[in-house]
């Protein structure tokens, strides 16, 4: 009994052991080409939509990686220390948490390892998917997200005195707590857009002197509770029928205030003491504490749709 009791505990620990060394290491891409997933680029376009499925996209996010790969994709090089999620090989034999790790090569000197590839990404519930296909082997690699975007919603479709353009859209200017060099780094962070039904677009920046309106007043601003001084941080964007989500990258985003303004007709300003002014927006504000408060859900827990007005 003693000896079988033994067995037991051998026999399991021999399986835990073989679960670890199967799905708890990282593989190591150490070779150019050894088992390609296609043998032309032409053979790897083809088949890509069977490829994204073996990976383990959602279907929504097939359908976006299969219209992105329509055209080229931007070159990159792989590198001996960066990570992939996943890589599809010889036989859609499915590598996870894949490093590059080439062996160096048979010579001194200061020569680097480089796979050259072709890059995509796409976007879809607030995350951003990026997909590589390198030359050398054409085994569609994939980085997953890893929650790292935060998710604003909007709807305007019932807000009344919304101005729609000729293509039903409405513009929405934004201001936030953020300095000019934290804003170039937002704007050039894969996370950074909007997404309405026409698909994912950067914002544009706010010109200084444009025809829509113009900051209030310190007591009006203070009567609707507005900061006194506008926010640096400015840009604007459209929305298709006024529905769209506003997408930021967490950890350069942050917990900042934040003021989201809906360009309307003008409309006279209710404020006691600033009868007769006009306004052209509709606007809602987000304070820090809310966003900190949500920022692991990575979604802001209400849809904005111009509720507060001067």
């Amino acid at each position: 009994m003693k000896r079988a009791i033994i067995s037991i505990l051998v026999l399991a620990f021999a399986i835990t052991t073989l679960a670890s060394s199967v799905y708890g290491t990282e593989f190591k891409w150490r070779h150019f080409g050894a088992n390609p997933y296609a043998s032309s680029r032409e053979e790897a376009i083809r088949t890509r939509g069977n490829a994204f499925r073996i990976l383990g996209f959602p279907e929504p996010v097939i359908a976006l990686c299969m219209r992105a790969t329509e055209t080229p994709g931007e070159k990159v090089r792989l590198i001996v220390g960066d990570h992939l999620s996943a890589m599809i090989s010889k036989d859609g034999i499915v590598h996870r948490d894949v490093v590059v790790a080439f062996d160096k090569p048979p010579v001194s000197g200061n020569i680097e390892y480089a796979a050259p590839a072709e890059k995509w990404q796409v976007f879809w519930q607030g995350n951003v998917y990026m997909i590589f296909l390198p030359g050398i082997c054409y085994n569609w690699s994939v980085v997953l997200p890893t929650g790292r975007c935060y998710i604003i919603q909007f709807n305007y479709q019932n807000t009344q005195g919304v101005e729609w353009d000729a293509q039903h859209r409405a513009r929405i200017s934004v201001h936030l707590a953020m300095s000019e060099n934290e804003m170039e780094t937002l704007f050039n962070d894969a996370c950074f857009g909007v997404r309405d039904a026409t698909g994912f677009h950067k914002p544009f920046r706010r010109c200084d002197n444009c025809d829509e309106g113009e900051w209030p007043p310190p007591g009006l601003a203070n009567a609707v509770e507005l900061p006194e001084i506008e926010p640096k941080g400015r840009f604007s964007f459209w929305i298709l029928d006024g529905s769209g989500v506003l997408s930021f990258p967490k950890t350069k985003f942050g917990a900042r205030d934040g003021i989201y303004c809906v360009n309307t007709a003008q409309y006279s300003v209710l404020v006691h003491g600033f009868e007769g002014w006009k306004a052209v927006s509709k606007f809602d504000v987000v304070p820090a504490g809310e966003i900190l408060n949500t920022l692991q859900s990575g979604r802001l827990n209400r849809i904005l749709s111009g509720t507060q007005h001067y």
